[in-house]
């Protein structure tokens, strides 16, 4: 027997069944997967057979296959960039042989958006997931214009975190529900945006032109829950930072790479950066570990990471562990299995769906656990068997941060949550801090302009 939809879920529900083609923007955590499903199912007479289309970024579409599966019983085919186009082409001889109505749920990648597009272009419902990493907040994107030769009924579009930048964020997936209202991205920028003439060239403000007609507008095509909203039962989340000192020989090597672009070692090779974003690069690896550059010092946050994981394994607490590197999972993981922790990693490289591998985290039976995971790759799957995550650097999208955290703050979860983020002061590590405040001001504008229209009003 089904769980029942909590009553977040059913109004989620009810407003993309009503709308047809709409936005669902919960906070991550909150069942997004669910919702959709139980909508495309409702508009589709109760089955979820009628030619559906999922469309999820590659480690997400095992979590997709699992839901279907486990709620509705449904036959799934999984079709990704992964497998290889023989295959790829049995696949869809299995799909096209079935009558509508009786075929398979098919799930892509956004890679493959093309390939079926030149398959078949009609779908009765399409359910696009994370669509802020799959591309369709870009207008100029090849994925988007890709997306474009799909045709269906009912268009979900899906993400926790719909703006990354200013109020024009929203106008790609806008016109993909609406073309004929939103057929112009500047119509769309002068009427709803502010722009300001800078040395730099035009850019967009944060806030919008006017909040309430900007919120007037979203709501006809966009629902969004927050956690605080929906979730009172949810235990709290504390992010920390973690203030550092880099080691000696790391102080001298980031010294000598900010200055001169250039680094010894104390093998004697030499690291070069040729430019400023290769000099940033390796700037923000030699605070996560030299070890990444091919020195032999390890580095303050690891040794820092080292200790606070102990002091969590006393207390008989799991963890997670995220960075911006896939090269660090290993360092980190070689770190942790020397405590005697059992410790899965997930990372974009895998060919193992990340859900499976964070179910394998999740069902493990030992206290000293640890799930080691890239930034970027921390979406759509459940970790809520840890309580306590560790930011060994961190990516310059705030969203994708908060994502990598809302893995084990989300539906589930029975402990308060801790987040810790080691801050190297002195460093490139305040600048990204920097950053990443700006970023969160401007999803504040777009996505809670009720609560700026109450601070305006006080001014």
């Amino acid at each position: 027997m089904m769980d029942p939809l909590k009553p977040y879920q059913e109004e989620g529900t009810r407003f993309l069944v009503e709308r047809q083609k709409a936005i669902l923007a919960d906070e991550p955590g909150l069942g997004k997967t669910r919702t959709a499903l139980e909508a495309v199912k409702t508009l589709t007479l109760g089955s979820l057979g009628r030619d559906v289309l999922v469309v999820a970024p590659r480690m997400a579409t095992g979590v997709w296959k699992r839901e279907i599966q486990k709620w509705f019983g449904y036959d799934v085919i999984v079709y990704t960039g992964l497998t290889p186009p023989h295959k790829r082409k049995q696949l869809w001889a299995e799909f096209a042989e079935r009558p509508s109505g009786l075929r398979p749920v098919l799930i892509i990648n956004y890679n493959m958006v093309l390939e079926i597009a030149q398959r078949q272009t009609a779908w009765q419902a399409i359910i696009c997931d994370e669509i802020h990493i799959g591309g369709l907040l870009n207008r100029k994107s090849k994925t988007y214009s890709n997306f474009r030769r799909l045709q269906s009924r009912f268009l979900f579009l899906l993400t926790g975190t719909p703006v990354r930048r200013d109020p024009s964020d929203l106008y790609a997936p806008l016109a993909l529900l609406n073309p004929y209202q939103f057929n112009s991205y500047w119509t769309f920028v002068k009427h709803y945006c502010i722009v300001l003439d800078t040395h730099f060239g035009y850019e967009i403000a944060p806030r919008p032109k006017d909040v309430s007609a900007y919120k007037k507008m979203l709501d006809k095509y966009l629902i969004r829950h927050t956690k605080k909203q929906v979730l009172k039962e949810l235990p709290p989340k504390t992010r920390t930072a973690v203030p550092l000192d880099m080691t000696k020989e790391q102080a001298k090597l980031y010294r000598r790479m900010a200055k001169e672009l250039i680094m010894e070692l104390e093998s004697g090779e030499y690291v070069l950066a040729a430019n400023t974003i290769t000099k940033i690069t390796r700037l923000r690896q030699l605070l996560v570990s030299p070890q990444l550059l091919g020195s032999k010092e390890r580095g303050a946050a690891l040794e820092a990471l080292i200790e606070l994981v102990i002091d969590e394994y006393y207390s008989e607490r799991a963890v997670v562990v995220c960075t911006p590197y896939r090269d660090a999972t290993t360092l980190i993981a070689e770190e942790l299995t020397a405590l005697g922790a059992s410790v899965f990693v997930i990372h974009g490289k895998i060919e193992q769906a990340a859900a499976d591998i964070a179910e394998q985290f999740q069902a493990c039976q030992s206290k000293r656990k640890a799930l080691v995971y890239t930034v970027k790759s921390g979406a759509s799957f459940t970790a809520h068997a840890a309580s306590t995550a560790f930011f060994v650097g961190y990516e310059w999208s705030a969203i994708d941060n908060l994502q990598a955290e809302d893995r084990i703050h989300r539906i589930g979860q029975t402990d308060p949550v801790n987040i810790y983020y080691f801050l190297h002061s002195g460093t490139i590590d305040e600048a990204i801090m920097e950053r990443l405040d700006e970023k969160t001001m401007a999803k504040n504008w777009v996505l809670y302009p009720e609560e700026v229209v109450k601070c305006l009003k006080g001014l």
